[in-house]
């Protein structure tokens, strides 16, 4: 019994000296970080942040070396009946709420990240407070920002300018070695062609002595194309420029609105004269008109030129600007010498329907007719068309146009124009707009044309018509390719060889050919290294088409001197009338 009690004594001692050990505050201050995290991560999800939480547990604080220095004391294994009780802190059977409550002070550090705003942080330690329980008078929040995510940018930022950096060396590395490779390469190809050019001198110069010889015919083609562009009579200041004009010319335009508006035959006779002289600087006057006013001169219009002033408008420049000045002096001179026929709409308009057509099929519908019927049916025309048709029609009577006053007995009758306007109107009828659709579809063919290749374009002149507008008025280019030697050579020095190989390049590779066996054999180089550097890619389709029209137009020009040259070597050598040629008897 007495070795049972002694026992007894021991554990208890023993169990008392391990809760003496325990310290329960510990598991306080781990409640309270684990819910300062369950704030945080609720509130700033993805933002950087660490917490450090101490209580006051108003115990003395007890170090290592006291805890070592008790451990040195001796303790007799005695029980005293009256010993006090155990301190809850101490002892591990106390709820943890009960050691909550007895905490003096609880102080929470909290390190977040630079980003959060002030009020972000205001924020937050009012929601700590709220949600611990904590005393503002007693207990301490501290909350202290670092510059966590500035330096997280800063170690991306290195990495990525070390890969710019990288990159940037290795694309320079590259761009060295591969214009090393094509200098190489380069070299290797130009030392065949110039042995080869080397080799055959003599041939080359017996060419080049032919080409001269055609340059000079050449040039002289080009001397007669400068010679026969005219330059207009425009007086305007030197230092004028382009907006002066553009002003100069709509204050005209606005003034003779009414011409436009309101035309008779005077009026749509001279733009008749003048836009088929110039259809580009009468285009550029039409392009600021109204569409009604546009549609309304198209249909009574009947030269060809109202279709390329109306597709191919260009800015207002001098040019515009001098015709717009005609068309003010035209006004002027309408004022004074207006009859009251013209104020009438209908009489206006049987003018310009009847303007339209040729003189010979108005003569054949008035003649036989008395004077006195027909005077005023020609006094509603143009003075040139009227004097030319009296002449025609009255040989011996014409005269009488020639008056400032006309008869009193010449009454215009309405039956009769009426008559004359089904006629004219039968065999020229107005426009309309599918005449300037059609002409819009052509054109857009042209376009096309003018950078297809010259398979194609032979296969499109085969199945068209020959009444086409586009067989009528556009000069194939494939004739160029199908040329003779003599007549490449001409037009060869014309062009540099840029723009040969821009013409070539929609070319097909046998086409292509057949051009460059014609060609001197110095531009037949200088094309093929063109070609090599591109690798053979087709040039830009406006600037095809730019050259081809060039090179087309030089060729025609050139092929009309031929002829030209021809029919008169012909004409020299045959025989006259009498059957004597005339040299011979010179």
């Amino acid at each position: 019994m007495k070795v049972k009690y002694i026992s007894a004594i021991l554990c208890t001692v023993s169990l008392l000296g391990f809760e003496a050990f325990a310290n329960r505050a510990v598991e306080v201050e781990e409640f309270y970080q684990t819910k300062v995290n369950e704030v945080l991560e609720t509130r700033f999800p993805q933002t950087p942040f660490s917490v450090f939480v101490s209580v006051d547990t108003g115990r003395p604080a007890t170090s290592r070396r006291d805890m070592r220095a008790e451990e040195k004391t001796t303790q007799l294994p005695y029980w005293y009946e009256n010993e006090g009780e155990t301190d809850p802190w101490e002892r591990m059977d106390v709820p943890l709420g009960t050691l909550i409550k007895q905490v003096r002070s609880v102080s929470v550090n909290v390190k977040v990240d630079a980003s959060l705003s002030d009020g972000e942080l205001d924020e937050l330690k009012d929601n700590l407070v709220k949600h611990l329980k904590l005393d503002p008078v007693v207990d301490r929040i501290e909350i202290t920002r670092m510059n966590w995510s500035d330096q997280e940018r800063f170690r991306d930022f290195k990495w990525v300018g070390g890969a710019l950096a990288f990159s940037l060396l290795l694309l320079i590395g590259m761009t060295w070695l591969m214009s090393r490779l094509a200098i190489n390469k380069l070299i290797s190809g130009l030392s065949k062609p110039i042995s080869d050019i080397g080799s055959s001198t003599q041939k080359f110069a017996d060419k080049a002595l032919n080409m001269a010889t055609d340059m000079g015919n050449a040039s002289r083609v080009n001397e007669r194309k400068l010679s026969t562009v005219e330059k207009p009579n425009i007086d305007l200041p030197t230092d004028i420029n382009l907006v002066e004009i553009r002003d100069a010319a709509l204050e005209l335009l606005d003034r003779n609105r009414h011409l436009f508006e309101s035309p008779d035959a005077d009026f749509i006779d001279f733009l008749e004269r003048k836009g088929g002289a110039d259809p580009i600087a009468m285009g550029s006057i039409l392009a600021e008109l109204k569409q009604d006013t546009l549609k309304s001169l198209f249909r009574f219009g009947k030269g060809s030129w109202w279709y390329k002033a109306i597709a191919q408008p260009a800015p207002l420049t001098a040019l515009s600007l001098s015709l717009l000045g005609e068309i003010d002096r035209l006004r002027v001179r309408r004022h004074f010498s207006k009859s009251q026929n013209m104020e009438n709409q209908m009489f206006r308009e049987f003018a310009l329907i009847l303007h339209r057509v040729d003189e010979e099929k108005i003569e054949g519908f008035l003649r036989g007719e008395p004077l006195e019927k027909v005077g005023p049916v020609l006094s509603l025309l143009p003075r040139d068309q009227c004097l030319s048709l009296a002449k025609m029609i009255y040989p011996g009577q014409w005269a009488i146009f020639l008056s400032s006053e006309t008869p009193k007995d010449w009454v215009l009758d309405a039956d009769f124009l009426k008559e004359i306007e089904e006629k004219s109107l039968a065999v020229a009828p107005l426009r309309d707009n599918e005449e300037i659709q059609s002409f819009f579809e052509d054109l857009d063919l042209m376009s096309f044309l003018d950078s297809a290749s010259p398979r194609d374009e032979r296969d499109f002149y085969q199945v068209l018509p020959l009444d086409s507008r586009i067989v009528r008025e556009r000069f194939p280019f494939y004739s160029v390719v199908d040329a003779n030697d003599r007549q490449i050579k001409v037009i060869s020095g014309l062009f540099s060889p840029h723009e040969w190989a821009v013409a070539l390049s929609s070319c097909d590779t046998s086409d292509r050919r057949q051009v460059l066996e014609k060609l001197p054999e110095r531009l037949k180089f200088q094309i093929i290294e063109l070609f090599k550097m591109r690798n053979y890619e087709k040039w830009d389709e406006v600037e095809v088409r730019l050259v081809r029209r060039g090179i087309t137009q030089a060729f025609l020009q050139e092929s009309e001197r031929l002829q030209t040259e021809t029919d008169a070597i012909i004409k020299s050598d045959s025989p006259d009338e009498d059957g004597f040629n005339v040299d011979e008897a010179a």
